[in-house]
């Protein structure tokens, strides 16, 4: 954990963590970018008082660098199912390829784009608080169905991109959320 002036971040969680359902601290208000890629966790729920999660937190990507060749690996984790977790008052923002696959920076060569590539189950209990889902935010995720909750207000680019499994998807239609995004 960091302590920061925009609250309590998650920076790391260790690649040999395994747990089936882990649980974040409520104390925790951040989940940092990149702090799951490559953990082995199956289950997470997000807890309420998590205001961001940054970019790639869960996600990642196998790229070769120009200048050396040198193959650096940012794994995405072993997720197969995440549950929003109801009752919360600051509003939760999912950052960019938070969950999907992250577009290569410049002068990098893609081999491979990996999203959480197991993630199939994404729930959001009624009572909470996500606001918008960030660009890629599940790309390249096998999710099957998503019903978002009527506290979403905002999905950007691809946000569910290359998720060739999704044959359900549904949200309030009192929102302004454009679903061929």
């Amino acid at each position: 954990y960091e302590n920061t002036k925009s609250g309590r971040v998650l920076v790391y969680c260790p690649e040999s963590r395994n747990d089936a359902n882990l649980r974040i601290s409520n104390e925790v208000t951040i989940i940092g970018t990149h702090a799951f890629s490559g953990c082995k966790i199956t289950g997470i729920t997000i807890p309420n008082s998590i205001s961001e999660i940054q970019k790639s937190a869960f996600g990642g990507y196998t790229t070769k660098l120009t200048e050396n060749g040198a193959d650096i690996v940012i794994s995405a984790c072993a997720l197969k199912s995440v549950r929003f977790a109801g009752g919360g008052i600051m509003p939760l923002i999912v950052g960019e390829s938070a969950f999907g696959y992250e577009e290569p920076k410049s002068g990098e060569k893609v081999n491979t784009k990996t999203g959480c590539t197991s993630l199939a189950t994404v729930t959001f209990d009624s009572t909470c608080n996500v606001k918008s889902l960030g660009n890629r935010a599940f790309s390249g995720c096998p999710i099957v169905s998503i019903q978002l909750p009527n506290s979403v207000t905002a999905l950007g680019d691809r946000t569910f991109a290359d998720c060739a499994k999704l044959n359900s998807f549904g949200f309030a239609q009192s929102s302004d959320i454009d679903p061929t995004k």
